[in-house]
């Protein structure tokens, strides 16, 4: 699957945190006990991610952010990895679901490992002349209003 946007990893069919192992490059991050888990890019960094506290990621930064959704442990914060890295995640004893950009897939509880890297190919975006990303975000985000 490709996602412009986000990859959302959710519980599914149980009220019960899901566990989400983590791996960056075949090393261990972490083992995640929360409702779910975003891994977004700076396009997708304004949406889902932010409204449940992840940063702002500007477009052309190279990196992705991965939140958690309501952790089990407070200190689980979001990390920003650079685009280059591999992310394997196991979800190993609960069914899930599996949101590229709003489509969902479901998976039953067998512990099956999903790789998320960068594409090989790039998708170019339209900037019109009078378009300013700091300027939007001031506007939309109502930062510096008196």
């Amino acid at each position: 699957q490709w996602a412009l946007n986000d990859f959302v990893i959710e519980r599914s069919l149980t009220p019960q945190l899901i566990s989400i192992d983590v791996t960056v490059d075949s090393s261990q991050l972490t083992t995640y006990w929360a409702d779910g888990l975003i891994i977004a890019t700076p396009t997708g960094s304004t949406a889902y991610s932010l409204s449940v506290g992840g940063p702002i990621l500007v477009p052309d930064c190279g990196v992705m952010v991965l939140t958690p959704l309501a952790p089990h442990t407070l200190t689980v914060r979001p990390i920003v990895l650079p685009d280059n890295v591999v992310i394997s995640i196991k979800v190993p004893d609960n069914p899930f679901v599996l949101a590229s950009d709003g489509r969902s897939t479901s998976f039953g509880d067998n512990g099956q490992t999903l790789t998320i890297r960068r594409a090989q190919h790039s998708v170019k975006l339209i900037k019109l002349p009078a378009q300013d990303y700091y300027q939007t975000l001031r506007s939309k985000l109502r930062w510096g209003g008196k």
